[in-house]
Formats: structure tokens, C-alpha cells, sequence
């Protein structure tokens, strides 16, 4: 009968629907999949004992044209459309968790700056399900981690996706991990910003205390590595859009523990253990890093919060380190006027008769 009839024809319908369905999903992994393997190719060739030494030696290392042209644009526009179309709803704003003696937490949200990574399973399916094929690609491919594990620690990795509106979003002076508190050893950041000009801002800047700042600009196709634990760091306000994802290496292993330097050690002594090292450096760049503060964050009691306990930090580093700041603050000017000093010299710091020579930094794990 008709009816009999009509409901044959909406199976058949339905059933060569889903095979057209599924032999389109199977092109269209088959089509990522060759995309990534490219890219692959170029990561392979990168990845050297070369660069693992710049890493060793400076705490960082950028490598241009990493993914191939077709990636890099296809990641790009991934991460825009869900920047743009899903922020508020699967992106979220990047925010900082502050908890006081009591215990009382406040959030501390980041303007302008949007996030999305595969720890909220269920959030990330249904953000890169239809939107994001290459991205779930990355995510799940570990061929950098080992790659990298020729010439460090063994590694395991963790992906975000970041969107930045522009219109001055940054992020603040920081650290990416504590090694007393979690394992992440390894920072990589790829940038895919396709016509990035110098006036647009949201260059990321490294402190390799006690060396100067380096400014590094976010271009398009660009990849940038450094060390969790050891380089502290912020992205500059961005007045346009601003697109990268970033992948966490973590090591299974802990790395040995730094000798605790005795007391009355040498300026050289603190400089070589890295939680010296960086509460100097934020005596040092005390005021930078309020200024950072003040600039990623909107008014309000949360970053007020932040802002005294960052300038509570400042006086007792100044007060427990008071014998050798004064040397610290000399170091890091001769450093920051000698464009012929680099971190990969091989004489130690000497005070003498403020003359110095280039303290040896060892920045991975």
C-alpha cells in the first residue's frame, strides 16, 4: 500500500544519506590527514640537535615556515571560525584562579583573549567535530613529542586553541608551570597570523634573565619553543585579531632538583637555581609586571587582589635578597647595553670591580 511504499522510500533515502554522509567524512579525514602528514615532514626536519642546544643554551627557539603553506592557512581559518562563532558558548575566556589564606578563590579573567582545549572532552568534540578537522588531527598525533624526545626528557603533550580579538588583549608576565607543582617542561607555540605588520602589537616577549628581553613577532607559520618552568613571559597588547595554538610537553620523569644554594651563595649560585633566578627577576622587572598586569586584565577586585600580591612578593624578595640586588640590577644593565654578550658564552658570572662575565644557564630540565 502507499503508506508501505512511502516508508521504504524514507529508509532508502535515510540509508543512502548516511553512506554519502560517511563516505564524505572518510574524504574529508583522508584529505586532513595528507594536509598533516606535510607538515610532518618539515616538523621532521626542524627538530635537531641544533635546536635542542638553542634550547639548552638560551631557554628558546623559533623556527619559521614549520607547517606548510596549505596547513598553516587550513589551521588558521579553523581556529577564526570558532573564535569568532563560538566564543561565550564553547570557547572561554582565559582567566587565573587566585585563592587567598582562607581559601577563597577569585577569577581573574584576561580581555579579549578566548580558549578551547581537549581537557573539557566534551566541549572540544563538539567545537572541532565539524569545525576543526586538522586541530583534532594535531591533537592527536604525537609525532613532535617524539621527535623531541630524541634530544630531551620524555614527553607528553597537551594542546589549547587561543583566539585573541585584538583591541588590546594580552596576557601578563608569567611562568607556564612550577616544576615543585606539575610537569611541563616544554612550551610550543604556533603562530597563524597571516599579514601580521609590527604596528598591530601582540609580540611575544621573553625575559632570559638576566639577559634582555627578546620581542618576538607572532608571523604567520611561525613556531616558537621555550622553557616552562625557566622563561618567564607575555604577549604584548594586540590592536588586531590574533590566532595560535600552543602545545604543553610534560615530562613522566622528574627532572633532578636543583641544589639548594647555601647560604651567603654568589650572585653566580642564585642564578643557576631557577626559583632564585625568577624571584629576582621579578624584583628586577617589578614594575613591568604590574604594568602587565594592569593592561591584560579589566579593573576589578580581582586584579586589585593580584596587584598586591604581586607588590607584597616585590618586598619580601627585596628584603631576603637585599645583599645581591644591587649586583643584579649592575648585571642586568651591562648585559641589557652589550650587543656582544649572548647565553652562550662559556665564562661565569665574576664580580669584579664591576667588571662581569656571562653567567652559564642551563634552562632545560
Amino acid at each position: 500500500n502507499r503508506s508501505s511504499i512511502l516508508i521504504c522510500i524514507s529508509f532508502w533515502v535515510s540509508v543512502q544519506v548516511r553512506m554519502r554522509l560517511s563516505s564524505a567524512l572518510r574524504s574529508c579525514e583522508s584529505i586532513v590527514e595528507t594536509v598533516w602528514q606535510g607538515s610532518l615532514q618539515r616538523i621532521e626536519q626542524a627538530i635537531t640537535p641544533s635546536l635542542s642546544q638553542r634550547l639548552r643554551s638560551s631557554g628558546f627557539a623559533v623556527v619559521d615556515n614549520i607547517l606548510t603553506h596549505e596547513a598553516a592557512v587550513k589551521l588558521a581559518e579553523e581556529i577564526e571560525d570558532m573564535g569568532v562563532n563560538t566564543r561565550g558558548s564553547l570557547m572561554h575566556k582565559n582567566s587565573t584562579h587566585l585563592v587567598d589564606k582562607s581559601g577563597a578563590t577569585q577569577l581573574l579573567e584576561k580581555e579579549h583573549i578566548w580558549e578551547l582545549d581537549p581537557r573539557a572532552p566534551e566541549i572540544w568534540e563538539a567545537a572541532t567535530a565539524s569545525r576543526a578537522p586538522l586541530l583534532r588531527t594535531v591533537e592527536k598525533d604525537s609525532s613532535l613529542a617524539k621527535l623531541l624526545n630524541k634530544y630531551t626528557s620524555e614527553l607528553r603533550l597537551v594542546l589549547k586553541v587561543q583566539y585573541n580579538e585584538g583591541d588590546g588583549g594580552c596576557f601578563p608576565m608569567h611562568l607556564d608551570s612550577d616544576p615543585d607543582l606539575d610537569s611541563r617542561q616544554l612550551t610550543a607555540i604556533f603562530y597563524l597570523n597571516q599579514d601580521w605588520e609590527p604596528h598591530h602589537g601582540g609580540m611575544l616577549r621573553l625575559y632570559p634573565f638576566p639577559y634582555k628581553p627578546v620581542d618576538i613577532a607572532p608571523t604567520f607559520n611561525r613556531l616558537v619553543l621555550f622553557s616552562c618552568p625557566n622563561m618567564i613571559h607575555r604577549v604584548l597588547p594586540s590592536t588586531v585579531q590574533r590566532k595560535c595554538f600552543t602545545i604543553w610537553y610534560s615530562s613522566s620523569r622528574r627532572g633532578r632538583a636543583a641544589a639548594q644554594p647555601a647560604k651567603g651563595a654568589s650572585l653566580q649560585a642564585l642564578l643557576e637555581h631557577h626559583k632564585y633566578r625568577n624571584l629576582l627577576a621579578k624584583a628586577v622587572y617589578a614594575e613591568e609586571w604590574a604594568d602587565s598586569i594592569i593592561e591584560s586584565h579589566a579593573d576589578s577586585d580581582a586584579r586589585q587582589s593580584a596587584l598586591a600580591k604581586h607588590w607584597k612578593d616585590v618586598e619580601i624578595i627585596k628584603k631576603v635578597f637585599a645583599q645581591v640586588l644591587p649586583r643584579t640590577q649592575r648585571l642586568v644593565d651591562a648585559l641589557s647595553m652589550d650587543e656582544s654578550v649572548d647565553n652562550s658564552s662559556t665564562n661565569p658570572y665574576q664580580d669584579n670591580g664591576g667588571k662581569y662575565q656571562v653567567p652559564i644557564l642551563e634552562w632545560l630540565a
